[in-house]
């Protein structure tokens, strides 16, 4: 595959120019050797933060299947050697440990999987149920387990496949589908530059959605164990209490020292769920009179399983993170590799969860299947509270994210990405001291 030459980018998101002095303005000044390629040694050469590859790639009639890079703007996530040539057999798997520290074993990343996909989405699965019915639940488990599984496959494939074109270990998402828009169909080339955009947009938006909801699930939980057993506050306070606790958390910036809270979250998500099964098997488990195989709307109730599943199992922020801080990254992806090991057995747990609730409770299945839970037990009450501090545990997992868009949007102050931090900044703030005055205490 050759690759065209991209249209200098002059308005890059949040980019400084480095000078050219330093580096050879075209291929022409300074042309690299054809038959050099295999000396190369990327592991020595610089990974000073030159450029994205993206828009310095010229198109090498001479040697058709390397590219050359040319002086280009500093970026958030990518960096590329200064200059020399991609060899043909490349592997950026090899050289992930240039650039990325405190890396996480197989172990590591399989317990940070687990704590990123099982948490206040597993609470709602007997509910999922209860609106598709137990076939069409159960095979939705796992059809929609498996496509969701498959494009994550493709995108960190794509990824890869990406890095070892431009001769880098590690690209992020909105530099790689950048590249893989402008090197697909021509007729979509013109996506090349709202695209990284778009990915900035939904994936902060994805992330910030997911943020808020942890927030308000704790500060709701502790604000009922509160009540019941301790002092009476309003949901605010416990707004602004849980703010500076997810503060304190997200200054844990390596998923390698968060490796312990991730291993306490599993342990406090076996604790909880324990708790449940305890009170969902006491006595039996006796279908509920209420139960059917396929409910009377099954469209519509699909469509609310789906969204539910969906909301619980796809946490594509933390899936491909994780991937790019491992030591051998290439483990993740086999077919009995990290990824796949984790999916199959939260999807397994998921589906159990949502089929022997829904059995137990019927239609009278609740959004968290620990409102169904005794209220007179103190039982129930240290469910809530386990998982309450399994999703604080959670909540550094996205929030790298927005410590590395904000960092981009620092470095634009006066352009639209600065304005978007700005408009993030107040939402949350008006998010924690406006909105609880709407939500029932």
């Amino acid at each position: 595959m050759t690759l065209n030459s991209f249209p200098e980018d002059q308005d890059e998101r949040g980019a400084k120019s480095f000078p050219n002095e330093s580096y050879p303005s075209n291929s022409n000044e300074n042309p690299m050797p054809n038959d050099g390629a295999e000396n190369v040694n990327h592991t020595s050469m610089d990974m000073t933060p030159v450029g994205t590859g993206l828009d310095q790639i010229s198109n090498n009639t001479s040697a058709p299947h390397q590219t050359q890079n040319k002086p280009g703007k500093w970026r958030m996530a990518t960096l590329i050697p200064a200059v020399g040539s991609v060899p043909h057999d490349y592997e950026p798997y090899d050289h992930r440990g240039d650039i990325v520290k405190g890396a996480t074993t197989n172990t590591e990343t399989l317990i940070h999987l687990m704590k990123g996909s099982l948490g206040t989405g597993m609470l709602a699965m007997p509910i999922a149920f209860k609106n598709a019915g137990i076939l069409d639940g159960l095979i939705g488990c796992v059809l929609i387990s498996f496509i969701a599984s498959y494009g994550m496959h493709q995108l960190l494939r794509m990824q890869h496949h990406v890095s070892k074109q431009l001769g880098v270990p590690l690209i992020d998402y909105a530099d790689a589908m950048k590249h893989a828009v402008t090197g697909g169909p021509k007729y979509l080339s013109w996506l090349s530059k709202p695209a990284p955009y778009l990915v900035d947009f939904f994936l902060c938006s994805f992330q910030l959605g997911i943020c808020c909801v942890y927030v308000s699930f704790i500060s709701n939980s502790v604000k009922q164990i509160s009540d019941d057993y301790w002092l009476h506050l309003s949901l605010r306070t416990w707004f602004i209490i849980t703010g500076a606790l997810v503060l304190v958390m997200g200054q844990i910036r390596n998923l390698h020292h968060l490796s312990p809270f991730s291993t306490a979250g599993d342990f406090l998500i076996v604790g909880g769920l324990g708790m449940v099964f305890y009170y969902i098997f006491q006595g039996g488990l006796t279908p509920h009179p209420d139960v059917v195989l396929i409910p009377e709307h099954p469209f519509k109730g699909f469509a609310l399983f789906f969204g539910t599943l969906m909301t619980a199992v796809q946490s594509i922020g933390v899936i491909v993170s994780l991937e790019n801080n491992m030591k051998t990254p290439a483990d993740y992806r086999k077919p009995f590799g990290v990824f796949n090991i984790g999916m199959v057995f939260i999807t397994c747990l998921y589906g159990f969860t949502g089929l022997v609730g829904y059995c137990k409770y019927g239609n009278a299945t609740q959004g968290s299947v620990t409102l169904n839970l005794p209220k007179e037990s103190i039982l129930p009450v240290l469910v809530k509270l386990a998982f309450a501090f399994v999703i604080l545990f959670t909540y550094p997992l996205p929030l790298p994210f927005f410590f590395c868009f904000f960092f981009f949007s620092f470095l634009s102050i006066g352009k639209p990405a600065f304005f978007v931090k700005k408009f993030l900044f107040f939402y949350y703030c008006f998010f924690i001291f406006y909105c609880p005055q709407y939500v029932p205490t």
